[in-house]
């Protein structure tokens, strides 16, 4: 069982309380002061000692998280996959310079020869982005699929920075080589954040997010209650005022049976989206299966197509 150190705390205090009471008993019975100080002594140093140890379990934790939170953090695909004949599909890559040094970050796009829309992807934590192609080839768009840095075919380290240096990157890249008319962002679940800065600071014609949350460090908070998680994450992944910034039609969507980023997560990023943003909550819908329910697809279809959405906040 996890440690309740709240409860172990207040334990503590209960006890040097009963404890410091024992003493004013002592007084009251008269005992001289060198003798109660001594037996006050050996009641409170046990209690100190539990409280020191339990200060420096916290310290050790707290510095621990610190050290290890991309490993926390990110979940790097680690599988390779090669092109499948039955999809038009073709590998994407974009070599960057990081320190000098060339970084190339790997993909795939789909309907290329589906000029009028594109739909760049940013993938979930841990998400195999492949498996989004046959899915995403039936909505006769022109799909791009780029792993974040340090994910399976990309080189380098993830970070919250470079994702969003690399998806302003990959933007530039993309649309300089295919001139679409129309382009749309899509992120899920931690590529909503990436998706709020590419949409913030880029012209989409839309922006569709899938599961979003406020803030990792929200999410941490939640998770680890007892420790200062704003001061120990470097990673926060909060877009909060570039939601704000968002124009462009936006949509929304959620499941009610979500554990990995809880309803009322998605209802604090909702409350800094602008009003006319459009809902769709699907009640029996977790965070990994979401797409698999039908109304998933059809608000995406339609958004894309400009019709509009009934969905239930």
């Amino acid at each position: 069982m996890p440690w309740n150190f709240k409860r172990m705390f207040t334990l503590i205090s209960q006890n040097i309380t009963f404890k410091t009471d024992r003493l004013l008993v002592f007084h009251s019975l008269n005992i001289p002061g060198q003798y109660s100080l001594h037996l006050f002594h050996r009641l409170t140093m046990p209690a100190l000692h539990i409280t020191l140890f339990f200060l420096l379990v916290w310290c050790l934790f707290a510095f621990f998280m610190y050290l290890r939170q991309e490993r926390l953090i990110f979940h790097p695909t680690v599988t390779r996959h090669s092109l499948n004949p039955a999809v038009e599909m073709e590998d994407y890559e974009l070599v960057r310079l990081e320190n000098s040094e060339p970084l190339t970050l790997h993909g795939w796009l789909v309907n290329r020869s589906c000029r009028e829309q594109l739909i760049i992807y940013c993938g979930g934590n841990g998400e195999d982005i492949y498996f989004n192609i046959e899915e995403f080839e039936s909505l006769h768009a022109a799909s791009l699929f780029v792993q974040y840095r340090g994910f399976s075919g990309s080189e380098g380290k993830p970070g919250e920075r470079e994702f969003y240096s690399d998806a302003l990157a990959v933007w530039d890249d993309i649309v300089e080589k295919l001139h679409p008319e129309k382009v749309f962002v899509m992120g899920r679940s931690l590529g909503t954040a990436v998706a709020c800065h590419l949409a913030a600071n880029r012209p989409g014609a839309g922006t569709i997010l899938v599961t979003p949350f406020d803030s990792i460090t929200a999410i941490a908070a939640m998770r680890y209650p007892l420790l200062p998680m704003r001061l120990l994450l470097r990673h926060h992944f909060d877009s909060t005022k570039e939601a704000a910034r968002l124009t462009a039609p936006l949509l929304v969507l959620y499941g009610g049976n979500d554990t990995v980023v809880p309803p009322k997560r998605t209802h604090k990023r909702l409350h800094s989206l602008p009003p006319e943003s459009e809902v769709v909550f699907i009640p029996t819908a977790d965070h990994a299966t979401i797409d698999m329910h039908p109304e998933y697809w059809s608000a995406i279809v339609r958004f894309l197509n400009s019709e509009p959405i009934q969905g239930t906040p």
